[in-house]
């Protein structure tokens, strides 16, 4: 793919050089998101189509794509560029985020790149997701083709590890509020979900069900349900909900579950 780099400027091609060696591919990933959908389709799962969004240890399957979706990732990559070139700033790191910062604002809450943009856990490795490839599935169930989850995997096939990415985000800001290993899926039956550390004589947890937030539960008593329900109804009921991110919507749900449990 051809870019918009002036070969004869040596201080230039030495910081897009930088650019793409320095450890900083996640964040490299999150800027341009934040100028277009760049992935390239790999394949379909019984979830969803796949799509490739870097290798963290390189940047040369992402850089010399020339397949059926070259137009669409070189003009995300272009218009990177452009803007890294142009940007006024010491480092790499400040650069970068800088472009995050100022492009989210355009982003709107309910596009599914804006929490992979926003949140740098949703792209980091945790220990139980650490595969060098950014492969996501969308898994769309309805008719807005807007309305995703996506799954991040940790291989080739829904038979490995996989996380939805919002999840690790959630987990990250709940901390022993929720049961550390829920969030991971094991197959296309386990797409993970959030377990919570409610005081209760069951289980409640939050998952995604045809795409949309919901609350499951297991061995719980009626009026166990009847609390589940309650904390349910009080977030639908949230006057702000509208202008909450998934990661905000989740941390919320699952604080009004917890907080309702333990003053029951």
């Amino acid at each position: 793919m051809d870019y918009v780099v002036d070969d004869n400027n040596e201080v230039l091609v030495k910081k897009l050089e930088n650019l793409f060696l320095e450890k900083n591919s996640t964040k490299i990933v999150r800027a341009l998101l934040s100028f277009g959908d760049y992935g390239i389709y790999v394949g379909s799962t019984i979830l969803g189509e796949k799509y490739f969004f870097a290798n963290t240890k390189n940047w040369y399957d992402i850089l010399t794509y020339s397949g059926a979706e070259q137009e669409k990732c070189s003009a995300v990559i272009t218009a990177f560029i452009k803007r890294y070139q142009e940007y006024d700033a010491s480092t790499v790191d400040d650069a970068l985020n800088g472009i995050i910062s100022e492009n989210l604002k355009n982003i709107d809450i309910n596009d599914w790149r804006y929490c992979l943009i926003k949140y740098p856990s949703t792209l980091e490795d945790i220990e139980e997701v650490n595969y060098s490839k950014i492969v996501f599935i969308f898994e769309d169930k309805s008719e807005k083709s807007e309305n995703y989850v996506l799954h991040r995997m940790n291989g080739k096939t829904l038979n490995g590890r996989h996380v939805i990415p919002e999840f690790i985000e959630v987990r990250r800001q709940l901390a022993d509020k929720c049961i550390s290993q829920s969030i991971v899926g094991k197959n296309s039956d386990d797409l993970g979900m959030l377990l919570l550390n409610c005081k209760s004589s069951g289980q409640v947890w939050i998952a995604f069900d045809e795409c949309c937030i919901s609350v499951k539960h297991d061995q719980m008593s009626d009026d166990e349900i009847n609390i589940k329900d309650d904390a349910f109804e009080k977030y639908k009921n949230t006057s702000n909900l509208g202008e909450m991110d998934t990661v905000e919507r989740l941390v919320l749900l699952s604080n009004l579950l917890i907080d309702t449990f333990d003053m029951k």
